[in-house]
């Protein structure tokens, strides 16, 4: 909670900001990996052209991150939609970051729509290959096992890419994970508050938002800090720059004043 006391010289207002519910003001979004875990993997094998896996975010998602593990070359990870056309890459080193078991490198935060099939694939930009371990997580010959991040379906293992540059050639078994390409991701629209000001009879206050995008933001107000909560119809809310930070204007509603700013 951020309480801040702002004077004016006709009149003093105390003005409180609070959050409450799944979005909260101030928070930090953690980001998932699309696979957290693996283990076994005593096959090695290789894909001309790149392999990965399909997957299906449960609900909109943002990716923050490409990674890789397990290759020491230079590794190009690609996000493909459902067309097999590439949306965005980035080049992973031996120098890249490590988080868990892979190394990543951070991309503009691009969202991934609920419901829709995509696909991920990495490959050593000297070979044209991909060349890593094969886990088979079930069955007589199970190798071992991997575990995918909550938010999206795993739908396979995929593999190679088309003459005309899509991908992927060949979607294999659920059960089937071609170690190394990798990402993280958020599920949630993250508010943080970042200035409270009484300007002129005006409250301003100044949020930006990350995660996932958010369409639309409302700001309540109540003269306790426990509500009960109305909608400041009032408000008027300012664009600073798209997707990412917000002013909501708005004159006091009485001497004490709390404010709450949430997505719908």
């Amino acid at each position: 909670m951020a309480l801040g006391l702002l004077n004016d010289m006709r009149m003093k207002v105390w003005l409180a900001l609070i959050s409450t519910g799944a979005l909260l003001c101030g928070s930090r979004t953690s980001a998932f990996e699309a696979i957290p875990s693996y283990q076994g993997g005593g096959a090695i094998g290789y894909e001309p052209g790149g392999a990965g896996f399909g997957f299906s975010p449960r609900s909109n998602i943002t990716v923050t991150a490409l990674g890789n593990g397990g290759d020491d070359q230079t590794v190009a990870v690609t996000l493909w939609d459902s067309n097999g056309l590439q949306l965005v890459s980035a080049l992973v080193t031996s120098n890249s970051p490590p988080s868990n078991w892979a190394r990543y490198e951070t991309i503009s935060p691009l969202t991934l729509s609920g419901g829709q099939t995509y696909y991920v694939s990495a490959v050593e930009t000297n070979s044209g290959l991909w060349i890593d371990h094969v886990i088979w997580g079930s069955g007589a010959t199970s190798n071992g096992n991997f575990t995918v991040g909550p938010g999206i379906t795993y739908i396979g293992a995929a593999l190679g890419t088309n003459a005309d540059g899509t991908f992927p050639h060949e979607l294999d078994r659920t059960n089937y994970l071609m170690v190394g390409p990798n990402f993280t991701y958020v599920t949630s629209t993250t508010l943080l508050v970042t200035g409270l000001q009484f300007i002129s009879g005006q409250v301003k206050i100044a949020f930006i938002v990350s995660g996932v995008p958010a369409a639309s933001f409302t700001l309540f107000e109540s003269g306790q800090p426990g509500g009960p909560w109305a909608t400041n119809l009032a408000a008027v809310l300012t664009t600073n720059v798209p997707g990412v930070s917000y002013t909501f204007t708005t004159p006091p509603g009485g001497p004490v004043n709390f404010y709450r700013v949430r997505t719908p």
